[in-house]
């Protein structure tokens, strides 16, 4: 869960290796993108802005950039 228990975060087995951000309130994806090497841990920062991944030689930054002027109907992609 992300600290301010908004968002929760879900990973792919292999097949599939896409990482979801949930709002979990609202059951529904909020963003997702597909990864190329296997997550071992994620954090989230302290504000929610954003959260790590690690894994095997590699660490990656995922910002969540929420608009606060438009609504977003769809998933949209996680920039990373």
């Amino acid at each position: 869960f992300s600290p301010n228990m908004k968002h929760i975060v879900s990973m792919g087995y292999q097949h599939d290796m896409v990482l979801n951000v949930w709002d979990w309130k609202k059951d529904i994806v909020v963003a997702s993108n597909k990864v190329s090497c296997r997550v071992i841990a994620l954090s989230f920062s302290e504000d929610s802005s954003y959260f790590v991944t690690v894994g095997n030689r590699h660490v990656r930054f995922w910002f969540l950039e929420v608009s606060t002027e438009t609504k977003v109907t769809s998933t949209v992609p996680l920039v990373g």
